[in-house]
C-alpha cells in the first residue's frame, strides 16, 4: 500500500513537473510575442527577423529543458555510486582481503580464546563475550554446551573470522588468526551447521563448492566417509542429479550428509559442527553422527550441541553460560558432580525427554522411536523418489514437446485488467487529448502573431493582446490537464500493479509442489516475475496510452487546423506521410 500510495504522489508531481514546463512556455511566448511587436512598431527590426530571433532562442531553451533528463542520470549516478565506492574502500575490505595475511605452513590445530570481548553489530549493548577465554586442543574433539544465547555459535563464527572480537584474540598454533591469509584460513576449516545451505544445482557441483578443483576421486571419498554414497548410488544421475532449489529434492539426513562431503573434500584440519544434527529425526540423526564420528577422527573438531547424548565421546566438554566457560572436562567427570552445571542440562534434557513420552520408559523409547522413524523414513524417501521421478518426467515430455511460453495475450484481455477503474481512465483520456490539442494551437497562435506584425499598429495591438491572453491562459490549463493526465493515470498503473502482483500470487500458491521443482520457478525468479514484470504491464499498458491518446489528441487537433487553413497543401504532406513512417520504422 505504500508503494500506491507514493505511486500516486510520483505521478502528481509528474503532471505538475510537465505542466509547469509548458506553462513557463506558453508565458514565455506571450512576453515575447508582445515585446517583438513593440520592436516592430519602433522598426528597430522587421517582423521576420525578430520571429526567426525569437524562434532560435526558444528552441535552444528548448533543447536545454531536453537535456535535463540526461544531466539528472549523471546526478543519479553519482547518487547511486556513492554506496557502491564507500563498500569497495572500506577498511574491513582490505584486512580481510585473501591477498593479506601469511599462510602457515603446517597446521596442527590448536585454537585458542584469549580474554575475547565481543558483541554484535547489530546488538551493541548486548554484551556477548567479555574476556572469553578457551582452549581447543589440537586434534581433540571439543564439545560446546549450554543454553540459547550463551554464545556457543559465536566461538564458530569468531573461528571463521566471520567477526573480529573488539578486544582479544583468537589464535591459531600461536598465530592470531587476524593475521592469516583470510582465503587460506578457511581452507583450512570445514564447516557443518544446522541448516546445511545447498544450492539449486546437481549434487557433484553442490560438494564442490567446498573445493572448486577437486576430482571425481575426492568428491566420491568425501561422500564415502560421510555416508552419502549409499544414496547417491541408488539416484538415476548420481552426483549429477538435480537437488532442487535449497535441497528440496532431497530428505534432510540426505542434505546434511551432503553438506558433510562438501566440508570434508578439502581434506580440513579443523571442522566445525554447529548443532548439525538437531533438525533431524531419530534415525537421520543416527547414521549423520556415525558419519560425523567418522570424518572427526584425527581433526580438530568444535562441536556445538543440542543434544547432550551426541557429544558423549567428546575429549572435552564445555560448558558455556552467559558468555563464559563454567565447566570443562569430560562426560564421566562432568557427570560425576550432581551439582555441576553439565549435570543440570542432562537433567533438564532427560525430564523434557520423559515428558514428551511419559508412556515409555527411557530404554524402551529410543528403539521405539528409531523403529517409528524409521518405517517414516522408508515411506517418504519411497514417495519422494516416485514424486521425483513422475515430476521428472512429466518435465522431460515437455520439454521434448515443447511449451509455447511466447504466447502474446491479447489486448483486450490487458485493458479489462484497468476496467475497474474507467471513471480515471476517462478523465485522464480528456485530459490527454486537452494536453496533445494544445501544441498545434500553439503553432496557430504564433504564426497568426508573425503576420499580425505586418499589419498597421492598431490592428497589431489587438491581435498581439488577443494572442499573448490566448498564451497566458493555455499556460494555467496546461499545469490543471497535465496534473489530472498523470495523476488519473498514475492511480490506474499503481492499481493496475497491485491486482496483477495479488493476482500473480494467489495463482503462485494454488500450484502443486511439483511446479515449483521447475528451475523456471525458482523463488528468485518468481519475486523477479512479481517486482518487474508488473511493473512493465504498468508501463505499457497505462503509461505507453496516456503517451498515445495525448499524440492522438494532437495529430487530430494539427490536421483539423490545416484542412481549415489549406486542405490542398494538407493532402500533399500527407502523401509524404509514408516514407516518413517507413524511415522511422526502419530506424
Amino acid at each position: 500500500m505504500n508503494t500506491y500510495k507514493y505511486g500516486r504522489r510520483a505521478g502528481l508531481a509528474k503532471g505538475l513537473g510537465l505542466g509547469s514546463m509548458h506553462c513557463v512556455l506558453f508565458v514565455s511566448w506571450a512576453l515575447l510575442v508582445w515585446f517583438t511587436s513593440i520592436v516592430v512598431h519602433k522598426n528597430i527590426a522587421d517582423g521576420g527577423d525578430s520571429f526567426t530571433t525569437m524562434l532560435n532562442v526558444v528552441i535552444s531553451g528548448l533543447s536545454l529543458g531536453l537535456a535535463a533528463p540526461d544531466i539528472s542520470a549523471f546526478i543519479r549516478a553519482r547518487v547511486a555510486a556513492y554506496p557502491i565506492f564507500e563498500m569497495i574502500e572500506r577498511n574491513t575490505v582490505s584486512k580481510t582481503s585473501s591477498k593479506t595475511g601469511h599462510k602457515l605452513g603446517k597446521v596442527e590445530g590448536h585454537i585458542e580464546f584469549k580474554d575475547v570481548s565481543f558483541n554484535y553489530p547489530s546488538r551493541p549493548d548486548v554484551v556477548i563475550f567479555n574476556r572469553f577465554s578457551l582452549n581447543i586442543p589440537a586434534g581433540k574433539i571439543v564439545a560446546l554446551v549450554g543454553g540459547s544465547g550463551s554464545g556457543k555459535s559465536t566461538v564458530i563464527s569468531l573461528i571463521e573470522r566471520f567477526y573480529e572480537p573488539l578486544a582479544g584474540e583468537v589464535l591459531l598454533d600461536g598465530n592470531n588468526v587476524r593475521d592469516l591469509d583470510l582465503k587460506w584460513l578457511r581452507q583450512q576449516i570445514g564447516l557443518v551447521n544446522q541448516e546445511p545451505a545447498l544450492f539449486a544445482t546437481t549434487i557433484r557441483e553442490n560438494i564442490l563448492y567446498g573445493k572448486y578443483d577437486a576430482t571425481l576421486g575426492e568428491i566420491t571419498r568425501a561422500a564415502k566417509l560421510s555416508g552419502a554414497i549409499t544414496f547417491i548410488n541408488n539416484l538415476p544421475d548420481r552426483f549429477e542429479t538435480q537437488v532442487g532449489e535449497r535441497g528440496i529434492q532431497l530428505s534432510g539426513g540426505q542434505k546434511q550428509r551432503i553438506a558433510i562431503s562438501r566440508a570434508i573434500v578439502k581434506n580440513p584440519s579443523i571442522l566445525l559442527l554447529d548443532e548439525a544434527t538437531s533438525a533431524l529425526d531419530a534415525e537421520s540423526e543416527k547414521s549423520v553422527q556415525e558419519a560425523l564420528d567418522r570424518v572427526m577422527v584425527g581433526r580438530t573438531t568444535v562441536v556445538v550441541a543440542h543434544r547432550l547424548s551426541t557429544i558423549r565421546n567428546a575429549d572435552v566438554i564445555a560448558v558455556v553460560q552467559s558468555g563464559k566457560i563454567v565447566e570443562t572436562g569430560s562426560h564421566d567427570e562432568l557427570i560425576s558432580n550432581p551439582n555441576s552445571a553439565y549435570s543440570s542440562l542432562v537433567q533438564l534434557q532427560e525430564t523434557a525427554s520423559l515428558q514428551r513420552y511419559p508412556s515409555q520408559s527411557p530404554a524402551m523409547s529410543t528403539p521405539r522411536s528409531l523403529s517409528y522413524s524409521r518405517e517414516l523414513s522408508r515411506t517418504r524417501t519411497s514417495f519422494g523418489a516416485s514424486f521425483r521421478s513422475d515430476k521428472d518426467s512429466v518435465f522431460s515430455r515437455l520439454g521434448a514437446e515443447g511449451i509455447d511460453t511466447g504466447k502474446p495475450v491479447s489486448p483486450r484481455r490487458l485493458y479489462s485488467m484497468i476496467g475497474p477503474d474507467w471513471y480515471y481512465g476517462v478523465l485522464g483520456t480528456i485530459a490527454a487529448l486537452i494536453a496533445g490539442a494544445q501544441m498545434p494551437l500553439f503553432a496557430l497562435g504564433v504564426s497568426q502573431a508573425l503576420v499580425a506584425y505586418y499589419m498597421d499598429w492598431e490592428t497589431t495591438c489587438n491581435e498581439v493582446k488577443k494572442i499573448a491572453t490566448l498564451f497566458c491562459c493555455a499556460a494555467v490549463i496546461t499545469v490543471i490537464v497535465h496534473a489530472i493526465e498523470h495523476l488519473c493515470f498514475g492511480i490506474m498503473g499503481e492499481r493496475l500493479t497491485l491486482r496483477v502482483r495479488e493476482v500473480m500470487f494467489s495463482a503462485i500458491l494454488r500450484n502443486e509442489i511439483g511446479w515449483f521443482d521447475d528451475p523456471n520457478n525458482a523463488s528468485s525468479m518468481l519475486a523477479s516475475h512479481l517486482e518487474s514484470d508488473a511493473t512493465f504491464l504498468k508501463g505499457v499498458v497505462v503509461d505507453r496510452t496516456s503517451i498515445l491518446i495525448q499524440n492522438l489528441g494532437l495529430v487530430v487537433a494539427a490536421f483539423i487546423i490545416a484542412f481549415i487553413l489549406s486542405w490542398r497543401i494538407t493532402l500533399v504532406i500527407l502523401a509524404t506521410f509514408p516514407l516518413i513512417i517507413s524511415g522511422h520504422i526502419s530506424e
